[in-house]
């Protein structure tokens, strides 16, 4: 059994582009496709997206968004992996913290630090990494109710696309762009439907050749 930890925030959870908070369900969110497609039989596919997670950033509205103490919890309920997923930097881009596309992946180099760590101290295999650049923060954010973003944050997700794929190819880590294929519903922030199955789709070949 191959086991994948799909490890994101709002995006990854499903939640639906619109304002009443509900999560689009089992078959529609990419990770749950992304299971259906590989089958039950062989692989395994976690779920761990939370809303308005970081990489490594403490949101002072809600502590549990900080991805790199989420990402502790994670490996040591979901242990052993052969594959995280990595799906991370919208919500590095909001205003208060103040950082940048090289700011959010040396985010992303913490969090593989932190299972290279937990992979040596638990002698465990260490497992592979297929990094996600996010989908594209829409053009009218600040006329949303996310009030936390604005065209700077829109310029640093556009950027991290790069920065992020460049990394990937300096450390030999898997990377796929999910602007490439999705795009956000009427909030800006959140996918719709089909790009949920365009996601999924779209990595199931990558997934498929890393755990060959």
């Amino acid at each position: 059994m191959k086991t994948i930890m799909c490890f994101g925030d709002s995006n990854t959870f499903g939640e639906k582009p619109a304002y009443e908070g509900e999560r689009q369900p089992w078959g529609v969110r990419w990770t749950s496709i992304l299971q259906e497609e590989l089958g039950f039989e062989n692989y395994h596919v976690y779920e761990n997206g939370y809303n308005g997670r970081t990489t490594v950033f403490t949101d002072p509205y809600d502590p549990l968004r900080n991805g790199l103490k989420g990402m502790r919890y994670a490996l040591a309920t979901h242990r052993q992996l052969d594959l995280i997923i990595i799906c991370l930097g919208t919500n590095d881009a909001k205003m208060h913290f103040n950082t940048n596309a090289k700011g959010i992946v040396e985010g992303y180099d913490l969090l593989i630090q932190e299972v290279k760590m937990h992979a040596l101290q638990e002698n465990l295999p260490l497992p592979k990494f297929l990094l996600l650049s996010p989908v594209k923060i829409g053009k009218n954010i600040e006329q949303g109710l996310f009030g936390n973003f604005n065209q700077q944050s829109i310029a640093t997700v556009d950027a991290l696309e790069i920065e992020l794929h460049e990394y990937a190819k300096a450390h030999h880590y898997s990377y796929f762009s999910a602007a490439q294929v999705a795009t956000v519903g009427k909030d800006q922030l959140h996918m719709d439907s089909q790009s949920h199955t365009k996601l999924a789709l779209s990595l199931l070949p990558l997934v498929q050749a890393l755990l060959t």
